[in-house]
């Protein structure tokens, strides 16, 4: 910004009748935020926010000095009006401040401004930004390799959701801190916490704290992580309740900084709102959030990365593969060296290849991820994963091995039940013609099969559908299945269970699966706008997206056939488990009778 400041001409012979006059000139700053090794009494910005070891340098440029021979009678400008706007040039800098406002108004008055900015909750709104900024990484910051390091632990921990590899013991507070943050999160990432953990890990953070009052981005972080721990662990309602924590932090953190408002909001929490809709089934909302975010995250890689793999679950519940495919590939080929990222993207991968029927690479990338994974900590899900590629191959004894080594894995992490296994081995009973087993599986396990709920509703729907097929005269539990799929928002995986009757006779929950299909079709068009690299991908028109559901179940109502959907259900995993071809039979066996169908609470 441009200042107007007063200097002082000094006259140059004694005895003139003006020893000094001022002269109006303007001062530009350009500020850089930078460490010190130790406090300086000098500091402008350090006592400001709470930690010494930070200051602000400007880099000056004058114009409108006076001409030759007044320019070496020039004297210093006043000290104090220089203090005055560095502090002003950094609140400009942080955004506590309304930069828009201030660039129509240049050369701005140093004094009537300074004055604004003292008069409302100063220096904690500059406390509050500057922290804010240290998390944000959009300040220009000196290269300085502390603070360098500190920029790439952030881009790690909070960015790219990986560990951080060590815990610096900086001088400054701040950044000492924030290290300590950090390491807590990751330490998070590690176990299984639950919220009464992740509540006490908080309070036990905050009794540790050595500032006068901890910034309030520290809450916005840690609360926000807090929430998408417990949403990768299967836990949306405790999560959302954390989500709520995050948004009071956020709205108190706006409230005090109105001109950052759009990026404390834009950052962390629309991504989690996506989140939460996805784990909750509501792939329409997601997908609207995710939208938002991308617009607002263009220059933004680290997230816009976070972005794209969330996205690519959302594509491949909804039949969208081929993109689901390519951007999760993408993410794999920009990752180096980590992990728990990579294993976790290889086995999305292997879950796509999986849902396209291409089983023998699907089978390489669950086998990578596996590999990748210390033996003493694997994860179940991935062996379960590759015993269902398996069994869609038609090797019932490899899907039977890995199942075993699934079971295996649960009981080191202390999990007891676990409806994916449950619902592989069925799947695999059945298809060995084992029906009675199908039919032991369920009795055993019924009353926790029939307890689950959101995203949980798919094993036991899978479990449900092959009971009926082993058991026609459990048909009221496949009724009730087909219920709780369509509000859970499995719209696809409905299609399975109800096809065992006739379309006319299914018509008020066909009704809800159309209209819900329709909705994800638009929220897809609305990504496709705004993501034209999505737009691009061609997705093969015999796959069972909104698009060609809808135009089949259309038909199907209206020739009051399944015809339509033949080549569509094989396709629709992991309810293919069950052989689709026993679901399509026309003999008796396979046909509820209409007084099942016919009841309003569908």
């Amino acid at each position: 910004m441009k200042w107007k400041i007063n200097r002082s001409v000094r006259a140059p012979f004694f005895g003139l009748p003006h020893p000094q006059r001022h002269y109006p000139s303007v001062l530009q700053l350009k500020p850089v935020f930078t460490l010190d090794n130790q406090e300086s009494a000098d500091s402008i910005l350090g006592p400001l926010v709470g930690d010494k070891r930070f200051d602000v340098r400007c880099e000056e440029s004058w114009e409108q000095l006076p001409r030759h021979p007044w320019k070496p009678f020039l004297g210093d400008p006043n000290s104090t009006e220089i203090k005055q706007v560095y502090c002003l040039e950094t609140a400009i800098a942080l955004r506590v401040l309304d930069i828009r406002e201030l660039r129509k108004k240049q050369p701005l008055s140093v004094g009537k401004i300074y004055h604004q900015l003292t008069q409302t909750h100063f220096p904690q709104t500059l406390q509050e930004a500057f922290a804010f900024a240290l998390f944000d990484l959009k300040i220009s910051l000196d290269n300085q390799p502390e603070l360098e390091a500190w920029q790439n632990a952030v881009r790690r921990v909070i960015y790219e959701r990986s560990h951080l590899p060590h815990l610096e013991q900086p001088e400054s507070v701040l950044l000492r801190h924030g290290y300590q943050l950090l390491a807590l999160i990751s330490q998070q990432r590690q176990g299984r916490p639950t919220v009464d953990d992740l509540r006490a890990a908080w309070d036990e953070f905050n009794q540790q704290v050595t500032l006068e009052r901890l910034p309030l981005v520290f809450a916005l972080i840690y609360w926000s992580e807090a929430a998408f721990r417990l949403l990768e662990m299967g836990d949306p309602n405790e999560a959302e309740k954390l989500l709520a924590k995050q948004h009071e932090v956020a709205s108190e953190l706006s409230t005090l900084l109105p001109y950052l408002s759009n990026d404390i909001a834009d950052g962390l929490w629309l991504h989690h709102l996506g989140r939460l809709a996805f784990y909750r089934g509501d792939y329409a909302q997601a997908l609207q959030q995710y939208s938002l975010e991308w617009q607002l995250r263009q220059q933004q890689p680290a997230l816009k990365a976070r972005i794209e793999r969330s996205l690519a679950s959302v594509l491949s519940n909804m039949g969208h593969w081929q993109s689901a495919r390519i951007i999760t590939q993408q993410a794999l080929d920009k990752q180096r060296g980590d992990h728990a990222l990579i294993y976790k993207n290889l086995g999305r991968l292997g879950e796509i290849q999986t849902r396209q029927g291409e089983y023998n690479q699907a089978i390489e990338s669950f086998s990578a991820s596996w590999q990748m994974q210390a033996p003493d900590k694997r994860d179940g899900q991935t062996a379960i994963y590759m015993g269902h590629a398996y069994l869609l191959q038609g090797n019932a004894e490899q899907a039977r091995n890995w199942y075993t080594q699934a079971e295996q894995a649960d009981r080191k992490q202390n999990v007891i039940f676990n409806p994916y296994l449950l619902m592989g081995k069925s799947a695999l009973a059945l298809r060995e013609g084992e029906t009675e087993q199908v039919v032991s599986l369920w009795q055993d396990h019924k009353d926790k099969l029939a307890g689950l709920r959101g995203e949980r509703v798919l094993p036991a729907a899978v479990i449900a559908t092959g009971l009926y097929l082993a058991d026609t005269s459990q048909a009221a539990w496949l009724d009730s299945m087909l219920t709780k799929l369509i509000e859970a928002h499995y719209l696809i995986e409905a299609l399975y269970p109800l096809v065992v009757r006739k379309p006319s006779l299914a018509a008020e929950p066909l009704q809800r699966i159309i209209e819900g299909l329709k909705q994800w079709q638009e929220a897809i068009e609305t990504l496709e706008t705004v993501t034209p690299q999505i737009a691009a991908f061609k997705t093969p028109e015999v796959t069972p997206t909104p698009v060609v559901l809808i135009k089949a179940l259309t038909t199907a109502m209206q020739e009051e056939s399944w015809q339509a959907l033949e080549s569509l259900l094989p396709q629709i995993y992991p309810m293919n488990l069950n052989p689709p071809n026993l679901l399509l039979k026309e003999d008796e066996k396979h046909v509820f009778h209409a007084n099942v169908f016919a009841r309003k609470n569908l």
